[in-house]
């Protein structure tokens, strides 16, 4: 089921409608039907191996709140997180296996996607119970929230305690009305945001040497593109759990504003890096705290070699792992020395504001190279053509304008423009409301200029679907 089809939103709006007359006690087995059935559509046999996870995360999870602290409770935990995660590494390896292709019942076992999401959802709630953190959960209870169909694509990762949906009062319909805005604002930033950019970054991928002077388009166009298509895919997965009175948290917070690559971090999947840190990051570095810097660059690297190979198991999101890893760990050993630095130059400090975020970006398109490319060769070649084309950039502009045309070069100005000015616009929203903005309030907007966006978004979706694209984060 295409995630930008009228069948999607038909069947969102649906299950949201019946999901609101069913009495409370049935709810969730409800849920947990509905979102087993959206995920049957793309593989049966990924959709009952979801189930057995699940019933084995929920009988292991109350053996081990029964017998917590004993042995064979512990074996439990573990085997369960042993056997989550070998699913897991098994479909990120079926590439290498060059098993994509093949035949029969095998590709429906090995297409089902949001393995990833619900693999970490269960993984997190065992070792929670485990820590004492979590109580054990009703089976349906636990089915519904690792199966909920709006997040099972690409995220986010909502903690089990985290997931509750709202019953009455004046919240559920401000929170419905804001989840159908959401939608509409994640359609309007795939299609014409993201598949336009798209567009320009394929052709100019698919043809490297014949674009050599044009590499450096892909090397800055990439980020934007990637980052659009993500939110987008966020915004219509919070707004559609929303419809179910559901609110899910946030996955990025204007990350490309950010001062410097730790908080770029802190600002890019979020509820990924935030599972990371709680599940991985903190307990290696309990363990190595004795090394010292040592340890934390230790666990810093095995943290983002992590967060690469999460993408999937070849060398590209390898490679992007290792470099950010060296990024965060020049970015936390000279901590100390540039806090002393800035304390004796204010000025500079408040430079940084402004150059931070140009660094950062460059400094994660550099490593987006290789995520995009997946070969060190290709990712080379591009990065020793970026300098070449940068030396006549508007000759380069022009050759490119009369291979992709002259409409399409002006629709991929227009959504480069339409993304700088909906960042920069939630931007100032959020300086002026605090930390809770990070998007675009349309609410707050006079009537007539919201209606005017509204219309303009729904006639904008529909002209463009056919245009749209698969989403890049549902293949992880």
């Amino acid at each position: 089921m295409d995630l930008l089809s009228p069948t999607y939103v038909a069947f969102v709006a649906l299950a949201a409608f019946f999901f609101h007359i069913c009495p409370e006690r049935w709810r969730s087995p409800y849920l947990a039907a509905v979102s087993l059935t959206f995920y049957s559509f793309f593989s049966v046999i990924s959709a009952a191996i979801m189930l057995l996870l699940t019933l084995l995360t929920w009988m292991v999870a109350y053996h081990v709140a029964e017998n917590r602290g004993a042995r064979r409770a512990r074996f439990e935990l573990w085997a369960a997180v042993g056997i989550e995660a070998s699913y897991l590494a098994f479909l990120k390896s079926v590439p290498l296996l060059q098993l994509k292709h093949s035949t029969g019942g095998l590709t429906d076992f090995l297409i089902g996607f949001g393995t990833s999401y619900y693999t970490f959802k269960l993984i997190g709630y065992l070792l929670d119970v485990y820590w004492d953190q979590q109580c054990p959960l009703p089976f349906f209870r636990l089915l519904a929230i690792t199966a909920f169909f709006p997040q099972l694509p690409a995220g986010p990762i909502q903690r089990t305690g985290e997931f509750r949906w709202v019953e009455h009062g004046t919240q559920l319909p401000v929170l419905m009305v804001d989840g159908f805005r959401r939608i509409l604002l994640g359609f309007v930033k795939k299609m014409a945001i993201a598949d336009q950019l798209g567009a320009m970054v394929a052709m100019i991928a698919g043809n490297p040497h014949y674009f050599s002077h044009q590499q450096w388009l892909l090397f800055y166009l990439y980020p934007a593109q990637l980052y659009a298509d993500f939110s987008a895919l966020t915004d219509i997965a919070i707004g559609a759990a929303a419809l179910f009175g559901i609110k899910s948290p946030e996955n990025f917070a204007l990350p490309f504003f950010a001062p410097n690559i730790t908080q770029y971090w802190r600002r890019w999947h979020m509820t990924l890096t935030r599972w990371l840190t709680d599940y991985v990051f903190t307990p290696l570095r309990m363990l190595t705290r004795d090394l010292g810097e040592w340890g934390l660059s230790l666990s810093l690297t095995l943290n983002m070699t992590l967060i690469g190979l999460w993408h999937g198991f070849n060398l590209g999101f390898l490679l992007c792992g290792l470099i950010h890893a060296c990024y965060l760990i020049a970015d936390a050993l000279s901590g100390s020395l540039r806090r002393r630095f800035y304390r004796g130059h204010r000025f500079l400090d408040r430079i940084t504001d402004i150059a931070g975020p140009i660094i950062v970006y460059h400094l994660v398109a550099l490593s987006l190279v290789f995520f995009r490319d997946e070969t060190v060769s290709g990712s080379l070649y591009t990065l020793r053509h970026v300098p070449v084309g940068l030396v006549h950039p508007m000759a380069n502009l022009s050759a490119l304008m009369y291979s992709f045309g002259r409409l399409q070069s002006l629709c991929a100005l227009i959504a480069l423009s339409g993304f700088c000015i909906l960042e920069f616009a939630t931007l100032l929203l959020t300086i002026r409301l605090g930390a809770g903005g990070f998007r675009v309030r349309f609410r707050d907007l006079p009537r007539p200029l919201r209606w005017a966006c509204y219309c303009a978004a729904i006639v904008g979706t529909i002209l463009l679907h056919r245009q749209s694209a698969e989403f890049i984060y549902v293949q992880f």
